[in-house]
């Protein structure tokens, strides 16, 4: 038996049905029904090669965005889900198993999976990585995640904190990276308190001396910290060469002052002078502005000082007398000029001294 298709241009088809020369049968089909009744008879992996050719991808693809019915894909990806199942090879060999997974994970919001589902996928994620001696950047990340994410500081469970303090401990036993161990040093530190810090350090340098010398001529008071050194120096009522601008005065008398200097770092960070007229020095002594020019309300200097290096106390005694014999002018005080003029050759008169109403216990109290 044989059959002859006759198309006719339109959405039919002819079916012709022979017994050698005699016509048996004869009917009409839609074309897209006769095409469906063929595909029976095609080989499916040439069915497949067919359709895949390029022209028709594009086809595809539009069935799949737009207008494939829900069920198609699900049937598509349980069929994709079995071949996963029983593929021999590791998946992790092939690309596109590899680009499908990360496609997967780029679009999956893991807010919006129950519980359950979220513990299964973290549970099929992490049960290799122990086995992974990979240190990447990566790793690190989503480590920083995972601590963010447990609320480390709130809610993380006493034995899973122990675990972290653990690993970090080794960490630091075991790292030269002196970097790395200073800033987790300083970390911790910031967190530590006053009595720990001075029991590690008592410990890590048993015989540490913060200060060991004789007091300069003329230093009343001195303060050393671990970072930080504080010094005053009594400089005597005297009369004293000055300049206001390039014009020099000579014998200008000057009270009793007090110079306020905090190093850091061996270097000065802060000046402030302050005058006296009590004779020994107290915690509530009265304090008075510096009358003339360069020095503020605050009892803050107006010069420039960061240049000097101090490495010893003996470097800081001239700086006051650096300081007095640079130049003044009469912006921060105007009367300046004419008290210049009215204590050439003269003692200055403590009684015309402005209270700042400050203590010499609020002079040296750090800011």
């Amino acid at each position: 038996m044989r059959m002859e298709i006759v198309l006719d241009g339109s959405k039919h088809v002819e079916i012709k049905k022979f017994d050698g020369d005699i016509q048996i049968g004869r009917r009409k089909a839609l074309t897209d029904d006769f095409i469906r009744s063929m595909l029976s008879a095609i080989d499916e992996q040439e069915l497949l090669n067919y359709l895949f050719e390029k022209e028709y991808l594009e086809v595809i693809q539009k069935f799949i965005d737009e207008e494939a019915d829900v069920r198609y894909v699900g049937t598509v990806l349980e069929n994709l889900i079995q071949k996963i199942n029983n593929e021999i090879d590791p998946l992790e060999k092939n690309q596109y198993y590899i680009d499908l997974l990360i496609l997967l994970l780029d679009k999956v919001d893991i807010q919006k999976i129950d519980r359950k589902g979220l513990r299964r996928i973290l549970g099929s994620a992490l049960k290799n990585v122990n086995k992974m001696e990979s240190d990447s950047v990566e790793f690190q990340s989503l480590l920083l995640t995972l601590l963010n994410k447990a609320e480390v500081n709130k809610e993380l469970s006493i034995p899973a904190l122990s675990m972290i303090l653990d690993v970090t401990a080794k960490k630091v036993a075991m790292t030269e990276n002196q970097e790395e161990l200073k800033e987790l040093f300083f970390s911790i530190v910031t967190k530590a308190q006053n009595d720990w810090l001075e029991k590690a350090i008592s410990t890590a340098v048993p015989n540490r001396v913060l200060c060991n010398s004789f007091m300069p001529k003329d230093i009343v008071y001195y303060q050393k910290d671990l970072i930080s050194e504080t010094v005053v120096i009594k400089v005597p009522k005297e009369r004293r060469k000055v300049r206001y601008h390039d014009v020099e005065y000579k014998q200008v008398g000057h009270p009793e002052m007090l110079f306020y200097f905090h190093i850091q770092n061996q270097r000065i960070s802060k000046i402030k002078i302050a005058c006296v007229k009590d004779k020994i020095l107290k915690e509530d002594t009265r304090l008075y502005h510096y009358p003339y020019s360069n020095v503020f309300g605050d009892h803050r200097v107006c010069w420039s000082y960061g240049e000097y290096k101090i490495d010893s106390l003996d470097k800081l005694q001239h700086i006051p007398y650096v300081f007095l014999s640079t130049p003044n002018n009469g912006h921060v005080n105007p009367q300046t000029r004419m008290l210049f003029e009215k204590y050439q050759n003269a003692e200055f008169d403590d009684k015309t001294l402005s209270s700042s109403n400050k203590t010499f216990a609020e002079f040296v109290a750090k800011d």
